[in-house]
């Protein structure tokens, strides 16, 4: 599952920080290159699994090189995997859709524990007692049945449905390294840790509910609905707290004003206009609006752009082009004239995306020429020519294609093609033609 979760990341379906704790990343590593590390690790992992530790599951391993050999081998494989997932650091998402899977392994187990028991319980023989039995060699069995008052029908029935229940004790062994009772309490204990998480999380987000409104109450008027912007930021304030690290020192609420407020610059700069900018450039048009407002209420006049494009840092030349990228959008209905009959931008513009009625109508009395002049052919003739030029369906065929069609050879393909073009190239046959060649 979590090579599975990892092919996710490596086609680009969830980003680095839903996959992994990004919070204990090294400050000096960027995203890029902790992505590419943990596709690194992730490949590893993968060689492990699928090279080394996937032939150990089966048990049939354990007879070709013996039992304690086996054991310490698998053993080894699952430590060094163990240190390969601890280094990628799986977010608590990708935990979340692991649990599932341990949870259905025990209740595969409890399914089967309940169906043996039920069947002793019908027998009379306790659970002990089978496994005794099962432990004790055949010769032996029968003695010890009559010893414990079992008959051999009894016992044997028992036995079936016993071995059952133990091949996939045996197979959970295999797979986890633990004995079953030692994995599930460790199952719960997970589930129990996860309800702890979740109780956790739900009261940090009541706790910094307000935060998110304090914030939103700044971008209000910005082309975006206040309760949406609202609802961008309780979901950033949610992945804040996923990626929570209170080992670094500081307070929920000071990591997640950072998420909070990228979460709502971002839904404005997607959704706020009708054509689409860049956050950065969304961010840079406030920037540029609050050092305007700054420097006029400075000189009590409007700056100019070497004013402020030194206030920001930058030249002017850049300045401009910057103005150009956010300049604002002008609708197509807008009229050019303050009078009623006013033609409107739209109705000036050419659409390129449809062609001319003119147009459409002289390519279809081309083709009815071209009909006619395809009709003074046999039936053979015409449907060489049309499938040679693709007359019918804009799609030229090879001498090849068409004789795979007619299952002749692309020879006598060529010599019908060459035969009816000398048809159609007499003069008084081309004449009605002529006129198109010079509208071209």
């Amino acid at each position: 599952h979590l090579l599975r979760i990892g092919k996710k990341l490596e086609l680009g379906l969830i980003s680095i920080d839903d996959f992994t704790i990004t919070s204990f990343r090294p400050s000096d590593v960027k995203p890029t290159r902790h992505r590419t590390e943990i596709l690194t690790t992730l490949k590893r992992v993968e060689i492990l699994y699928r090279k080394k530790l996937l032939p150990f599951i089966h048990s049939a391993k354990k007879a070709s090189i013996g039992q304690a050999t086996y054991w310490q081998r698998k053993e080894w494989y699952y430590r060094q995997l163990l240190d390969y997932v601890k280094k990628i650091n799986p977010s608590y998402r990708v935990l979340e859709q692991i649990l599932p899977v341990l949870t259905n392994i025990k209740r595969i187990h409890d399914q089967f524990k309940d169906n043996i028991e039920e069947t002793l319980s019908l027998a009379g023989i306790t659970f002990e007692q089978i496994e005794e039995l099962y432990k004790t060699p055949k010769t032996k069995r029968r003695k010890l049945a009559k010893e414990m008052g079992i008959s051999d029908v009894v016992a044997e029935s028992a036995l079936k449905e016993y071995r059952k229940f133990k091949l996939i004790e045996d197979r959970i062994s295999d797979i986890s390294l633990l004995p079953p009772k030692i994995l599930f309490e460790e199952i719960d204990e997970l589930r129990k840790l996860r309800a702890q998480y979740e109780q956790d999380r739900e009261t940090l987000l009541k706790s910094n509910v307000r935060l998110v409104v304090n914030i939103a109450q700044n971008y209000i008027n910005q082309g975006v609905d206040y309760l949406d912007l609202i609802q961008e930021g309780n979901q950033a304030l949610i992945r804040a707290i996923e990626r929570f690290d209170p080992s670094k020192g500081y307070r929920v609420s000071t990591y997640a004003i950072w998420w909070i407020r990228q979460a709502m610059l971002k839904a404005i700069a997607e959704q706020g206009q009708a054509v689409r900018i860049p956050t950065y450039l969304a961010q840079w048009a406030r920037k540029y609006s609050r050092v305007v407002h700054d420097l006029t209420q400075r000189y009590g006049r409007e700056p100019t752009k070497e004013e402020i494009a030194e206030e920001l840092g930058i030249t002017v030349h850049e300045l401009s082009n910057m103005l150009q990228a956010i300049q604002g959008q002008i609708s197509l209905d807008r009229k050019l004239g303050h009078e009623e009959d006013s033609k409107t931008l739209g109705e000036l513009l050419e659409d390129t995306s449809i062609q001319a009625p003119d147009y459409e109508l002289r390519i279809q009395q081309l083709k009815e020429e071209i009909s006619k002049l395809l009709s003074l052919l046999d039936e053979r003739e015409a449907k060489v020519i049309s499938l040679r030029f693709g007359l019918e369906d804009n799609y030229p065929r090879t001498l090849d294609e068409i004789g795979r069609i007619f299952g002749l050879s692309r020879e006598r393909i060529r010599q019908i093609e060459a035969r009816a073009l000398r048809k159609l190239r007499k003069p008084f046959k081309l004449r009605e033609l002529q006129q198109y060649l010079k509208e071209e």
